[in-house]
């Protein structure tokens, strides 16, 4: 094979110390070429250096000034920094929110929910749709997390509005 003037052959031995130096530093190229003058007035791209390497396709050959200077780009860069990774936490299941009474909210009890059902039993309304029509400023989705268990404590206030809401309303008629 002729190789033409200002070309090598890219050989395994120049892609490995590319990938080497990419390893080391943990820069890519596209980080590696910014600001470079030099690399800017003789055309080489990241494109030029991923094809050296095998990434994006592989050259066979390249012009002998690309490749110096692709061998050149990483050695003032500093190694990356390694932090040994933190072993993770094992999560169980959903996060419960639960705000302490200090913040002046109570805890949600299965008292309460059980009074929240049969209300909802009694009338045939939800109280997510009550909440809404009677004004109560509290969200739906803060009553569906009630009902899940996903939250564990609320306002004080809205529990007992909720509840009183509920007892304005009269008994579901059901006819058979």
């Amino acid at each position: 094979m002729r190789i033409k003037r200002g070309y090598v052959l890219i050989t395994s031995d120049i892609r490995e110390q590319i990938n080497a130096e990419i390893e080391r530093t943990g820069t890519g190229p596209q980080r590696a070429l910014k600001g470079n003058k030099e690399a800017r007035q003789i055309g080489l791209t990241s494109g030029i250096i991923y094809r050296l390497t095998g990434q994006n396709g592989k050259s066979i050959t390249a012009k002998t000034e690309h490749v110096e200077l692709a061998l050149k780009l990483w050695n003032d860069l500093p190694d990356k920094d390694i932090e040994p990774s933190k072993p993770k936490p094992h999560n169980p299941g959903p996060i419960m929110i639960y705000k302490n009474p200090h913040y002046g909210y109570e805890p949600i009890t299965p008292e309460f929910l059980e009074k929240l059902e049969s209300e909802e039993l009694r009338t045939g309304v939800k109280a997510e749709d009550l909440v809404k029509e009677a004004g109560i400023d509290v969200k739906p989705h803060v009553i569906r997390a009630w009902k899940s268990g996903k939250t564990k404590s609320g306002d004080p206030d809205v529990i007992d509005s909720v509840l009183q809401a509920f007892k304005g309303l009269f008994n579901m008629k059901i006819s058979i």
